[in-house]
């Protein structure tokens, strides 16, 4: 951001910098009281759904497939019954 937020209306900026690594987009040079703003990861939220998305549907399909095709393993009370 370029410019005093209070006396007048600022400059936003917005750099690509895959772009400006890649050569692609000309590199901003900054000047004295410019205000940098870099976000750490812009796709955090879109890749903890994705994530969590994904998690359940491996889950899901693993809880279905045992069930269908393994059988009981357990086939009698491993504790006794409180039942008299």
């Amino acid at each position: 951001m370029r410019g005093s937020i209070d006396k007048e209306k600022p400059e936003v900026i917005v750099v690509d910098a895959a772009a400006v690594l890649a050569g692609k987009q000309k590199d901003v040079l900054l000047q004295p009281r410019d205000l940098v703003y870099v976000s750490e990861k812009p796709w955090q939220r879109a890749e903890e759904i994705l994530d969590l998305a994904v998690r359940a549907f491996v889950q899901t399909g693993t809880a279905t497939w045992t069930g269908k095709n393994i059988g009981p393993l357990i086939k009698e009370p491993l504790l006794p019954s409180l039942n008299p």
